[in-house]
């Protein structure tokens, strides 16, 4: 019932952050209300220059480095 709700909606305002995420996911657009510093943070990536594509490809380069140094040792 909650995603169908989300689904329905053009532009979600929330001050919550699975309200946010799932937004997105859903590829809405979102206006968020920063009432904690989690959900600031994610506002400040949501509209940073990066693309999340790119940030999405630096996170899997970075854990895929850190999973081969841990099985060399």
């Amino acid at each position: 019932v909650f995603l169908d709700n989300l689904s329905q909606g053009s532009m979600i305002i929330s001050g919550r952050m699975h309200s946010l995420i799932l937004s997105k996911v859903l590829r809405k657009q979102i206006k968020g209300y920063p009432i904690s510093e989690k959900v600031s943070s994610f506002l400040d990536i949501m509209n940073s220059e990066d693309d999340l594509q790119t940030i999405q490809e630096t996170l899997i380069d970075d854990f895929k480095s850190a999973i081969t140094r841990v099985s060399q040792n």
